[in-house]
């Protein structure tokens, strides 16, 4: 039996889907965090910092990482079927998951305030979902 018959193989919209998914509820996941760390907030900085993260989050998943994602989805869509489900995404991408996981317990370990941390959260969070959309209205348009 070889390596390849133990793959999860998956067809292009299902891998899509998965995409999606993972974009959306690690951004929910993050953006929640956020919100929960600058409940904890004092003296009404914790409005502040929640609109400026969302405000930075907004734009950099419309600008930044909705492009990303759209991309991403079409290297999807024009794989064959059949591919390993992990392939949804590059390798480089995959790498940049695993930096991405250990700054994120880096930061949690620094001294930086939470209420701080928690902004950067929701930015965070609000990115990854807003940018997700792209790759949801692939996935519908691909029935």
């Amino acid at each position: 039996m070889a390596l390849r018959d133990w793959k999860p193989s998956s067809s292009r919209r299902t891998r899509l889907m998965v995409a999606s998914m993972v974009w959306t509820v690690v951004g929910c996941g993050l953006f929640t965090a956020g919100v929960l760390w600058l409940l904890d907030a004092e003296g009404g900085l914790d409005y502040v910092l929640l609109a400026a993260g969302l405000c930075i989050g907004v734009i950099k998943g419309r600008f930044v990482l909705a492009p990303k994602a759209a991309v991403n989805g079409r290297r999807i869509l024009d794989s064959g079927d059949d591919r390993c489900l992990g392939s949804m995404f590059s390798w480089r991408t995959w790498g940049l998951v695993a930096f991405f996981m250990a700054m994120g317990s880096v930061l949690r370990a620094s001294p930086m305030p939470r209420p701080w941390l928690g902004a950067l959260y929701v930015g965070i969070g609000s990115a990854l979902a807003g940018a997700s959309l792209a790759t949801w209205r692939l996935w519908r348009e691909s029935r």
